[in-house]
């Protein structure tokens, strides 16, 4: 019974006074604050190593950054791409505009000729005065259209997805930064995370439920029916 209750370290005869929830050791109180004095020393170290960096960090942004030859490179090529494609709308409007008007000529010339032909004839009816009217308005809106009938233009839209700056440090959503990964769960099947601490993670595999210790090794395991539910729940 007192062997269960011994400080943990070795050669130590005391009794264990406190369970170290750090290294999950049960250990006597020289050991203990001895313990606590070996975390506290590290502080320093870690204190200069934030303060070396934050000088570092304060010299870089007080200097303008520099745009990255690639950015710049995409730049000019996007401009690139929207002058060829400019060229090449004015190339089909121009001809679109040459056949137009090679139409509207042929028509003009055509009642023209049907009206010296009515003239000599002296011979003309109510209706093909009309129709001739008519075609006279068409052509008039034709030769002349309001500005906004030559173009179909719509907006140049531009997705933010195009270019993404790469963050070198890894973030969470709040801002902190993601520790590396204490050890990987390899499976075939998908688990699902029920619950974690800093000691068990719970998952459901398999419609199993299963507790992990720290190695990822399987302390207990059962059954688990309501499999659907817990992932209703998370």
């Amino acid at each position: 019974m007192e062997s269960s209750r011994s400080c943990t370290i070795n050669y130590c005869n005391r009794f264990s006074r406190a369970l170290c929830h750090c290294c999950q050791q049960n250990l006597c109180i020289v050991h203990l604050n001895e313990h606590s004095d070996s975390l506290l020393t590290q502080l320093t170290p870690l204190a200069d190593k934030i303060n070396t960096l934050s000088e570092q960090f304060n010299s870089i942004t007080s200097v303008e950054p520099a745009i990255p030859e690639e950015l710049e490179q995409w730049r000019q090529q996007a401009h690139r791409l929207i002058d060829q494609f400019y060229e090449r709308k004015k190339q089909e409007f121009v001809e679109s505009v040459n056949i137009s008007r090679t139409i509207q000529k042929k028509e003009l010339n055509a009642l023209r000729d049907q009206i010296n032909e009515l003239s000599r004839e002296q011979d003309v009816t109510h209706e093909q005065i009309n129709s001739i009217k008519n075609s006279l308005q068409t052509l008039e809106k034709l030769i002349k259209p309001p500005e906004s009938q030559l173009f179909t233009l719509s907006p140049l839209v531009i997705d933010d997805n195009l270019l993404r700056a790469r963050n070198k440090i890894p973030q969470t959503g709040d801002g902190f930064l993601l520790p590396p990964p204490y050890q990987i769960l390899e499976e075939t099947a998908t688990p699902v995370a029920i619950a974690a601490n800093d000691n068990n993670l719970m998952v459901t595999q398999n419609k199993n439920l299963r507790l992990f210790n720290r190695e990822l090794t399987v302390e207990k395991e059962i059954m688990w029916a309501a499999q659907d539910d817990l992932q209703d729940i998370i």
